[in-house]
């Protein structure tokens, strides 16, 4: 089978998912390539490609609007549509490549729906599916919507917009977005039950909205432990003021279980925290928890490592579609602690794999690393792995994509 992806990019959350489904077809011996602005970790197979026309006027006068009539917390990515031209469809042909499936990605930023359109309609023979990695393709310009159900009666109000001017852009792009999807024979697939849920809700709702899990490459996760000296915790966040990924939360899970170590006279080992590219710190004052701040990493061999030197993965994340990193720790054998987020639900099944603290109890979720911090010895990484195995295996995604396209 051949197979076009059409993603922004090859890095980031959205980015990295996108790659890693390329990568499980070409590792199971499919014909895939992947179309994208910018391959940052040099991912094999991806065509690199810049717009034909030269769109700094266009950027900078995004900038503006999105300053004067957009609210930043609603991640605002996808309101405008995108009249810059990459030819996708001339350098299929100047490659002698004619996919029998295309699967849009996150394209924020990258390829409008006129192109769109232009490439449907000159293969129509190719089945065109979008791969949810968020929120945006069925809202109208949103990648969470923090609650809002608008996106089920054409987004309008908006509350992420700012006076007329915004709502008129929200409006533009329900119509581009609605005009593209009743058009094409375009298929939802979302990443998890967590996001069917919300798809099948939208006004942009296709009747039938399968569910294929990110894959995570098995043979790079591994369960593998290279920690000997204490309890490393393990931390995903941008920053402690990353409000949508609760660093703030964080904090105070930190600051508590801090005193819940101090009471504990019988533990005597180190427990650090391990906050790859934490951008800055805040002095909380922790006695019994140190804090390393390596370099952010990318790359799913690098990743491997952090996980292999990790123990506990935990997750405060207010709004997410997954988080990817929840499903890495996993495979890796790490057991995780998070708040009810997402589809943490549908990967933290049974103790085994952690826990799910709902209310975003921070005394509850302090209660529960420090109980897996007791019992660190006894955890079973590969154990933990078997639990999502089944979700979250290069086969198993393949296997569910044959079956969508049979």
């Amino acid at each position: 089978m051949k197979i076009l992806h059409i993603s922004s990019n090859t890095h980031g959350g959205a980015g990295s998912a996108a790659a890693r489904i390329h990568k499980s077809f070409l590792k199971h011996g499919h014909d895939s390539k992947m179309f994208v602005r910018t391959n940052q970790n040099s991912i094999e197979r991806v065509l690199e490609f810049n717009s034909t026309v030269s769109g700094f006027l266009t950027r900078a006068s995004r900038k503006i609007k999105n300053k004067l009539y957009l609210n930043d917390q609603y991640l605002m990515y996808s309101v405008h549509d995108r009249k810059e031209w990459y030819g996708v469809f001339e350098n299929l042909q100047s490659l002698n490549f004619y996919p029998d499936v295309i699967i849009l990605h996150w394209i924020a930023g990258f390829i409008g729906f006129d192109e769109l359109t232009h490439l449907s309609a000159n293969l129509p023979n190719t089945k065109i599916l979008w791969y949810l990695m968020d929120m945006a393709p069925f809202t109208s310009g949103c990648h969470y919507s923090w609650g809002c159900v608008g996106y089920t009666n054409q987004c309008h109000p908006c509350p992420g917009v700012r006076g007329f001017k915004g709502q008129e852009l929200i409006d533009q792009m329900f119509m581009k977005k609605l005009k593209f999807v009743s058009n094409t024979e375009l298929q939802y697939v979302a990443p998890n039950q967590f996001v069917k849920n919300q798809v099948r809700l939208a006004t942009f709702a296709k009747a039938d909205v399968p569910v294929v899990y990110i894959p995570i490459d098995e043979d790079i996760f591994t369960p593998k432990r290279c920690n000997e000296k204490g309890v490393t915790l393990l931390f995903g966040g941008n920053s402690f003021d990353d409000y949508r990924k609760g660093g703030d939360l964080f904090a105070e899970v930190l600051k508590t279980l801090d005193i819940r170590l101090a009471d504990n006279k019988k533990y005597k080992k180190p427990v650090q925290i391990l906050a790859p590219g934490l951008k800055k710190t805040i002095d909380l004052r922790l006695k019994n928890i140190s804090l390393s701040q390596p370099e952010r990493i990318s790359g799913d061999e690098n990743l491997a490592i952090l996980y292999s030197q990790s123990d506990i993965f935990i997750c405060c994340s207010r709004e997410d579609s997954g988080p990817m990193m929840v499903s890495e720790a996993l495979m890796s054998g790490l057991p995780v602690v998070s708040f009810d987020v997402g589809a943490v639900n549908e990967l933290i099944q049974n103790e085994l794999a952690g826990s799910v603290i709902p209310n975003y109890d921070i005394s509850a979720m302090a209660d529960k690393i420090l109980k897996l911090i007791l019992n660190i010895e006894k955890i079973n990484r590969e154990s933990v792995k078997k639990t999502v195995f089944k979700k979250l295996s290069t086969s198993s995604m393949v296997s569910n994509f044959e079956s969508i396209l049979a």
